[in-house]
């Protein structure tokens, strides 16, 4: 929006005056695995990057997921990192077939879902980087970026991952509610079906 761009633009004006942190002294409400250093969202995102030593970030890479509608982020942002990949899709939770709008409107919204080319693209991005660990984020943090990184944890781990709600770091922490679409999408009906005897949906989705 025009208030993020303000703030974005006016912070890389004074970009070179600006007291770099300590990557390690930033406090941000996440969970972390063996893979990801952090899950969370835009604004977060901007202040790491911009108030982080160059030196400090290129230890991580990062996935940054967009709304179709959202205007993205300068690359200035990303120069830093180890990597970066950037994804465009909408935050839909519900089955479009089971809502009540026309086809052709379930045909325009379906064009906003998560698509198979974007997880080809993720997986790719995921096992050609991940010798360093990985930082995720979207619009606030708690829904698209919760459930990509169930799918990064559970590439990494030879498609095994730990879907009890008490121990999976992710399920397990209170921000997180994973986008229940994506992952339909992406596991196995199987999967799904394991995963909903094992979660709160009120809870959880």
């Amino acid at each position: 929006n025009k208030n993020q761009k303000s703030y974005i633009r006016d912070i890389l004006e004074d970009f070179e005056t600006l007291n770099y942190r300590n990557f390690n002294d930033m406090q941000f409400s996440s969970t972390k695995t063996k893979h990801i250093e952090l899950i969370i969202g835009q604004e977060e995102f901007i202040s790491l990057s911009l108030l982080n030593k160059k030196e400090d970030l290129n230890d991580f890479n990062i996935i940054s997921i967009f709304e179709p509608t959202e205007t993205i982020l300068p690359i200035e942002l990303y120069e830093s990192f180890n990597s970066h990949l950037i994804l465009i899709f909408a935050d839909i939770r519900k089955k479009i077939e089971d809502t009540n709008l026309s086809l052709n409107e379930k045909e325009e919204l379906s064009k906003l879902e998560i698509q198979n080319k974007d997880f080809e693209i993720l997986k790719d991005y995921i096992l050609n980087n991940k010798d360093k660990k990985f930082i995720i984020n979207c619009q606030v943090g708690v829904s698209r970026s919760a459930a990509i990184g169930i799918i990064l944890e559970n590439l990494l781990n030879d498609n095994q991952i730990d879907i009890d709600l008490e121990t999976n770091k992710i399920l397990s922490h209170w921000r997180y509610s994973p986008n229940p679409i994506i992952l339909e999408k992406y596991f196995n009906k199987d999967f799904i079906n394991k995963y909903e005897e094992n979660l709160d949906l009120d809870n959880i989705f």
